[in-house]
Formats: C-alpha cells, sequence, structure tokens
C-alpha cells in the first residue's frame, strides 16, 4: 500500500507486484486505487483488460485513448458547438409545438376559438 497525490487530493493505492516466469529480474506493477481488492483480484481484472475479452472491461478503449487527440481549433470548436445547439432547438421547437397542439385540441371548443383569435 503506498500512497498517491493528484490535484492537492492523496489516496491510497495498491501496488502488486506480478514477477515474469522463469525471471525474477523482469516484473510488471500493476497499481489499483481498489485497495480492498487481494492481489489475485487485481491481476485478474489487468489480465481481462488487456486481453479485450470481458464484456466488463474497458477492452481497445485502454489502447485508443492513448492516441494523441488532434488539436481543434476554438472557431472550429465554437461552429460544431452551435450547429448542434441549433439542431437541437429545431428537435425541441418540433415537439413542444406538437404538444401545444395536441393539449389545444383537448380543450373545449370555445377555448380553442378564443385562443385561434388572440394567436
Amino acid at each position: 500500500m503506498v500512497e498517491a497525490t493528484y490535484q492537492g487530493h492523496t489516496f491510497p493505492i495498491r501496488l502488486v507486484y506480478v514477477t515474469k516466469r522463469g525471471s525474477k529480474e523482469k516484473y510488471l506493477v500493476l497499481a489499483t486505487t481498489q485497495y480492498k481488492l487481494h492481489p489475485q483480484e487485481i491481476i485478474q481484472l489487468y489480465g481481462c483488460r488487456w486481453q479485450s475479452i470481458d464484456d466488463r472491461t474497458l477492452g481497445d478503449l485502454f489502447y485508443l485513448m492513448n492516441e494523441a487527440l488532434p488539436d481543434l481549433a476554438f472557431e472550429e470548436a465554437l461552429v460544431c458547438l452551435l450547429t448542434a445547439l441549433k439542431e437541437v432547438k429545431a428537435e425541441i421547437s418540433a415537439t413542444v409545438e406538437q404538444i401545444l397542439d395536441n393539449f389545444i385540441k383537448l380543450l373545449p371548443v370555445f377555448m380553442q376559438k378564443q385562443l385561434l383569435r388572440t394567436a
């Protein structure tokens, strides 16, 4: 057990040393914040992640996240954000309009006529 500090927060980490078969000089160090797990459980979890077989693990996501992401200029990011917001606004507006139309159809006829005159 060791303590790690990240951005001013200190938390416990369990380190598990796994030696390579047939060589005591080569080993892996596995680290986890799940310090209550037994070393064998930690080794099994890492094994599942690296094999990408177990659906409960991240699989290839671990490897994909290590690739560098392309830099996005502020202007490009802003255009993407505004485009997405416009699409959402259009979808919401259509839905709200449909809900209001359905509501008005359920009102008594005299109320519907009054609403149509004021609209």
